[in-house]
């Protein structure tokens, strides 16, 4: 199935009939705690099991385990040579001797202790609220920015709805031109649907006064 998935995402197995002692569902369950796939359809025929997003081929993972020694190596290397680097080196702080090691709570603590003053409580709460002042100060600004963005908008909107309305006045018309509203548009279809399609004007034999 490894070498499968080295070419395909997908493994399909048949399974061979009239051998004794054969059951689907336990091979299936037994390969997938063997492979790690994903089962994706199971018969009495053929078993399909998937690789999973994590499948790595043989070569792919030789290739990342040799990197992650030689990264362990590298660094274990730079870690002696850092501390023997550090141990030929003494430094004095508050008439006290002792030697520091690279990268260490020491070197930090006697670093803070000389070129800096933690700051306090009072201080970082200062600084909390200036850092929320300063967001809240830009977002108000693209607020504005966008609020002025959509009322030239608007402008520009109502002053092509205004040409538009000029162009579209009847200047000619006479002004007590009657018009039908759609109600009684709707009304008169409906009437004359309902009417019969001839007009029935007399009889044979009559006469129309």
């Amino acid at each position: 199935m490894v070498r499968l998935w080295e070419r395909s995402a997908i493994a399909k197995i048949a399974i061979k009939r009239g051998v004794l002692n054969t059951c689907n569902d336990r091979m299936a369950e037994e390969l997938k705690n063997l492979t790690g796939g994903t089962l994706l359809s199971r018969n009495k025929d053929f078993i399909v099991f998937y690789r999973g997003n994590d499948f790595l081929p043989p070569a792919v993972k030789e290739a990342l385990e040799a990197r992650l020694k030689l990264t362990n190596h590298q660094q274990n290397e730079e870690e002696q040579m850092r501390q023997l680097a550090s141990s030929s080196i003494s430094s004095s702080f508050n008439d006290s001797k002792c030697s520091l090691v690279a990268g260490t709570l020491a070197e930090t603590l006697a670093a803070t202790s000389r070129w800096g003053i933690e700051p306090s409580s009072e201080d970082v709460e200062q600084m909390i609220r200036d850092s929320s002042l300063n967001r809240h100060e830009l977002l108000v600004r693209s607020l504005e920015k966008k609020l002025a963005l959509a009322k030239r908008k608007v402008r520009k909107a109502e002053r092509s709805l205004a040409k538009l309305q000029e162009n579209l006045d009847p200047s000619d018309l006479p002004s007590d031109l009657e018009t039908v509203s759609d109600e009684e548009r709707f009304l008169f279809r409906k009437m004359g649907l309902s009417m019969k399609p001839y007009l029935l004007l007399g009889n044979i034999g009559s006469w129309l006064n």
